[in-house]
């Protein structure tokens, strides 16, 4: 059993660079199911794997959320390519271990002393204003109704600056920030739902001079037996999405005049495996 449980390399959470390099997650069994960055070697490259890909992240690092206890979405790619941005299991910390080997730790402990007391997920990059938009999990109070989630800034000066955007739900996942960086898109939901069940999508203004979100923006869904998931932001501005109106989750879209349209109306998940299950 010990043999056929620690033989296989799970791959997963691919990425494209700018420049066209391959990034990937690799979960080591061999490691105690360590999480590791990976990217496709150049050719002639030393260090390759048997997959052709060398490690990104540092020796020893476990790349994982805890965020929903289900996890997901603990890495991206810096900016213009520049290394990568993780949170590490251990400390539930995030860190950009950048190209030239550095490794920045962007909530330090003098940000704050107490290690897994904040998590940190689901992550995309507002390079115009040096910061990160990410998922942020509050565990001042450990107590599990007490636990507060969020949306939040976290600069990417290692100051371990953080700003709560949004907030006022149970949950929050996806934050997707415009390709202008006007707006965010986010998806929250409260108890006693679950993602796949019922949620909303928010579309929000970004306050163009403090980058903050002053209002909560404009559902474009109610929330009311319908699951939406996956947002995400087409080049030219377009929101895109999966929502299940018919019983499926099928793929739509909210174009420039405001409307929203399935892009294909068909009795089928466009929505990968086990969507709402992490991030």
């Amino acid at each position: 059993a010990k043999f056929i449980t620690t033989s296989g390399v799970g791959l997963g959470s691919p990425k494209c660079a700018s420049d066209g390099s391959l990034y990937w997650l690799e979960g080591r069994p061999q490691e105690a199911g360590r999480q590791v960055v990976c990217r496709r070697a150049a050719p002639g490259e030393k260090g390759a794997s048997a997959r052709g890909g060398v490690d990104v992240s540092p020796a020893g690092t476990n790349v994982r959320t805890r965020v929903h206890e289900y996890g997901g979405a603990a890495d991206l790619l810096g900016p213009s390519g520049n290394g990568v941005i993780y949170s590490d299991f251990k400390d539930q910390r995030l860190y950009w271990a950048k190209n030239d080997g550095s490794v920045v730790a962007l909530t330090p402990p003098e940000a704050y002393e107490k290690d897994t007391l904040y998590r940190f997920a689901d992550a995309v990059l507002d390079v115009t204003r040096n910061r990160l938009i990410c998922i942020r999990e509050d565990h001042t109070n450990p107590k599990p109704t007490e636990v507060v989630n969020a949306i939040c800034a976290v600069a990417l000066d290692g100051s371990g600056k953080a700003e709560v955007l949004v907030s006022g739900k149970d949950f929050f996942a996806a934050p997707r920030l415009s390709p202008d960086g006007k707006k965010l898109a986010y998806i929250c939901w409260s108890h006693p739902n679950m993602p796949w069940d019922s949620t909303q999508l928010f579309v929000a203004d970004v306050d163009a001079k403090t980058g903050k979100v002053p209002k909560a923006g404009k559902a474009l869904s109610e929330g009311k037996g319908v699951s939406v998931l996956q947002p995400a932001w087409s080049p030219n501005g377009e929101l895109h999405f999966v929502a299940d109106n018919s019983g499926w989750w099928n793929l739509y879209k909210q174009g420039a005049d405001g409307k929203i349209v399935n892009l294909y109306a068909k009795d089928a998940e466009f929505s990968g495996a086990a969507p709402g299950w992490g991030l």
